[in-house]
């Protein structure tokens, strides 16, 4: 029985193409499955996002007879991204076509194959995600989202200042060492770890009085604030919302404190660390509605004994309010704790 390759193609499209897209997501971190649960479809050339910030409101006192003024504070009332392609492919030889000769078989088969699609396509976009880069061939980054300098979806921080995240070091801090262990267990410091989710908490307020949804840390300092959080060790108050998605995460104020160490993977030594306080009301994933993950038609290329097919997923990682969220930088966080040494 010959393989039918465009049978094949409408069965990963129908049937492998919806738990990769599911999987992809459940299986790499909290912050990206929150993400994926909000993402939003898009079909345009551009991602025009609408800002949501306060100087985009045309508020104002009126009088008895007055003409109101319709023009916004601020002229600029969107921030536009250009969608990005992830492509990964799915490669069927000669010789495996010619033992895919059964249901089973042809199971068998693709089974592995989209395990490998699902590992590789995961450390890809991870890699990118938390890359400290503001390179435009891949996805934004979350560093160049979450960012107080650059232009960024068409609009410049440096001369449009509210279109900056709040971004913290030890100059910053007013006191204290926060890449020494000691400054960030230290309660009469400034670097202090309870104090710096309440500092990251309240500048993540400024702006819209909001609370961040997640706060994303290495590995490291989730376990100090552990220590910091349940000093007993009686079973410091875990986040129900994260148990109930297969993940662990402290509650602080009722916000989630993850432990990432793809975040740690970025890093270059053992003391640019990096917190970051996210509200997700203002930060997106778009995918185009024709390559969500999706399976393109098998092809053979010249002179190839195999047919490959890829698999595409069109979007970009999107901000509609940089000044919602806040970065404390040069963290101490040993990549030999995570084990990435």
């Amino acid at each position: 029985m010959a393989l039918n390759y465009d049978t094949l193609t409408a069965l990963i499209n129908e049937k492998y193409m919806p738990t990769l897209y599911d999987q992809f997501f459940k299986k790499t971190n909290y912050l990206v499955n929150r993400l994926k649960a909000k993402a939003k479809t898009f079909n345009g050339r551009k991602i025009v996002v609408p800002l949501e910030y306060a100087d985009g409101s045309n508020a104002q006192a009126t009088t008895k007879y007055q003409h109101i003024n319709l023009a916004p504070i601020d002229p600029i009332t969107a921030a536009e991204y250009e969608p990005k392609m992830i492509t990964d492919s799915l490669i069927i030889s000669l010789e495996e076509e010619l033992v895919m000769n059964s249901d089973m078989a042809v199971k068998n088969i693709l089974d592995a194959k989209m395990k490998n699609v699902l590992k590789g396509t995961q450390k890809y976009f991870l890699t990118r995600f938390w890359a400290r880069s503001t390179a435009t061939a891949d996805w934004n980054s979350l560093y160049t989202a979450v960012l107080n300098s650059g232009t960024f979806g068409g609009i410049d921080s440096a001369t449009y200042t509210w279109w900056q995240s709040h971004v913290l070091d030890a100059a910053t801090l007013g006191g204290g060492d926060p890449s020494l262990e000691a400054d960030l267990m230290d309660p009469t410091k400034p670097t202090y770890l309870k104090k710096l989710l309440q500092r990251g908490i309240a500048l993540c307020k400024t702006q819209t009085g909001e609370d961040p949804d997640i706060i994303n840390v290495p590995q490291y300092i989730w376990d100090l604030l552990e220590l910091i959080l349940d000093p007993q060790k009686t079973g410091s108050k875990m986040s129900e919302k994260a148990g109930s998605m297969g993940f662990k995460a402290l509650d602080f104020r009722g916000i989630d404190i993850v432990a990432d160490n793809a975040m740690v993977v970025a890093q270059t030594g053992a003391t640019d660390g990096y917190m970051e306080f996210l509200n997700l009301d203002y930060l997106w994933m778009f995918f185009n509605s024709g390559a969500k993950f999706k399976a393109q038609p098998f092809v053979r290329p010249g002179n190839a004994n195999y047919k490959s097919c890829l698999i595409n997923a069109y979007g970009n990682l999107c901000v509609s309010n940089r000044g919602a969220h806040c970065r404390i930088i040069n963290v101490r966080s040993p990549k030999e704790y995570a084990g990435l040494s």
